[in-house]
């Protein structure tokens, strides 16, 4: 991980990171990218859900459809 000094211990003089709190943070950015690609699936299946009805005026929410 950047900045943890493990590579390179004597570059920042600071003691290297716990192994709990290093693989506490790599779940933590495990599960923000298994969130992100949730979010990427679900956007893209509704994009090719709107462009099957984009002839029938499928608007999903009240907003103006200039913006839909």
């Amino acid at each position: 991980m950047v900045g943890n000094s493990a590579s390179e211990p004597d570059a920042t003089g600071s003691l290297p990171l716990d192994a709990w709190t290093v693989a506490a943070l790599m779940g933590g950015v495990e599960g923000l990218c298994e969130h992100m690609g949730t979010l990427t699936d679900a956007m893209l299946e509704q994009a090719l859900q709107d462009e099957d009805n984009a002839g029938l005026d499928g608007a999903t929410h009240d907003a103006p459809a200039s913006i839909q």
